[in-house]
């Protein structure tokens, strides 16, 4: 049986200074111009950036499909850290079912709810540059390898890649 990983963690080094990916963060009008997959857009984007505060992005698919992600920020450490959570209640149907196929795959229940995510997100400088580094805990654990093949990397690849000619622009 291969080794269940409990947490999905990401690291990307911008080629910015860490007060500017910080903003991209946290001020949701340039939160909206790169959360999501390549080619999703974010028509509505709300930051309440305080601890307790509500976040909300609706990504829109290139098929004008929204997947809706909330969540609560829990601590606010500017420009170092950002801990929340994160939830996908209101994806659309078919997301649902495709995160219970891979459920199933792996021997776990079929679940009504879609992920719900604790995350951690550190800001680091780095040689005039920024460390970023997310790491992602699922409740159940198991949906940290749902995930994973449900393509996650992809999908935060294409996401780093539109906050990488984001943080370009003067």
């Amino acid at each position: 049986m291969a080794a269940m990983h409990t947490e999905f963690v990401l690291t990307r080094v911008f080629d910015a200074p860490r007060d500017r990916v910080w903003k991209a963060w946290t001020e949701p009008a340039r939160f909206a111009q790169w959360w999501g997959p390549k080619d999703f857009t974010n028509p509505v984007c709300r930051i309440d950036l305080r601890p307790g505060g509500a976040y909300y992005a609706s990504m829109r698919s290139p098929e004008g499909i929204d997947h809706p992600c909330h969540g609560e920020y829990l601590e606010i450490v500017p420009p170092e850290r950002l801990v929340m959570t994160m939830r996908t209640d209101g994806h659309p149907p078919e997301f649902n079912q495709m995160l219970n196929r891979h459920r199933q795959e792996i021997g776990e229940p079929v679940r009504t709810h879609g992920l719900q995510i604790h995350m951690t997100v550190r800001f680091e400088d780095h040689a005039g540059k920024t460390k970023l580094t997310i790491v992602q805990r699922f409740d159940p654990v198991t949906d940290a390898e749902v995930i994973a093949k449900m393509g996650a990397s992809e999908g935060w690849g294409g996401s780093f890649d539109k906050l990488d000619a984001l943080l370009v622009k003067p």
